[in-house]
């Protein structure tokens, strides 16, 4: 029987200075909630790290909720004691407050970035291994074709095209294609998605992020992108329309902040919680800043 797939990391980097004077951030949350917003964060890192797409749903959703009501349960924090330390964290830019204010989860691009040497290095055993496994099982492969070669390398150019053409937004720039980032392109491109509509997606995406326009902040890996943003930022789909920022005097959190895709439509039970959230504060203006962890 195959081994399942390891899911997340069984460890992650804590810096030995994170609780005495070496970071701005966790100095905060000391000074204003004491040793125990500082375990609390931590332990909701310890969650986060441990998720198959290192993200922690606590809010929004059926299942944020009960995930935020186990977590309480199961240290013994108040829902005050958590909303206000969840509240430093997202304003003092420890997780990703438009994340959380549009899908109610935790994050950050700190944390995707960490994690990507480990994935990266996973992804590279776990191939090492189908290869041999597949020479000791003796395996043919599908004769080769003139045809099939010129296909092939087509291909290979395409996802190396796409791949380029990402890394020069400077969006999340990845140091090397790895089997994994190239397997997510293919899979793309084998959907029908042209090398254009991939291209002329990245580009929209990038030039939204970096609009004062537009509301939409978040950065994604590129495998993130292709899996949860090209339809949204495809041409077609009229991204520049769609996020831009609401006209003066729109309620905030209205519709027009979701992401396209996102459940749930005007009065329904997302928007209510999103209502709640911003009566308790959590829908404070502040400035994209980089993570920590």
């Amino acid at each position: 029987m195959a081994r399942p797939a390891k899911q997340g990391l069984d460890y992650f980097p804590h810096d030995t200075d994170a609780g005495w004077g070496g970071d701005d951030k966790t100095d905060a949350l000391i000074m204003l909630h004491g040793i125990e917003g500082y375990g609390i964060y931590f332990l909701l890192l310890e969650r986060i790290y441990r998720s198959s797409n290192l993200e922690y749903e606590i809010s929004a959703t059926e299942t944020g909720e009960e995930n935020r009501q186990i977590f309480r349960e199961k240290f013994h924090i108040p829902e005050d004691k958590l909303q206000s330390v969840l509240s430093t964290c997202l304003r003092r830019g420890l997780f990703n407050k438009e994340l959380y204010d549009s899908n109610g989860v935790l994050t950050s691009d700190a944390i995707k970035r960490r994690s990507a040497g480990v994935l990266d290095k996973r992804e590279k055993a776990k191939k090492k291994y189908q290869k041999v496994s597949a020479t000791e099982t003796g395996e043919e492969t599908p004769p080769e074709t003139p045809e099939r070669k010129e296909k092939e390398k087509k291909r290979k150019e395409e996802i190396k095209n796409i791949y380029e053409h990402w890394n020069q937004q400077g969006i999340i720039v990845h140091q090397k294609l790895t089997d994994k980032i190239a397997s997510v392109i293919n899979a793309k491109l084998e959907d029908g998605y042209s090398l254009e509509t991939v291209k002329d997606a990245v580009s929209n995406y990038s030039q939204i992020i970096s609009s004062q326009a537009h509301f939409f902040q978040y950065r994604w890996t590129l495998p993130e992108f292709l899996s949860r943003g090209l339809d949204k930022f495809k041409t077609s789909s009229k991204p520049h329309e769609n996020f831009l920022k609401r006209k003066e005097g729109q309620a905030h959190g209205a519709p027009a902040d979701r992401e396209p895709d996102q459940p749930g439509g005007p009065g329904g039970e997302i928007e209510r919680l999103a209502e709640i959230r911003r009566v308790q504060g959590l829908a404070e203006n502040i400035g994209d800043t980089q993570c920590d962890y």
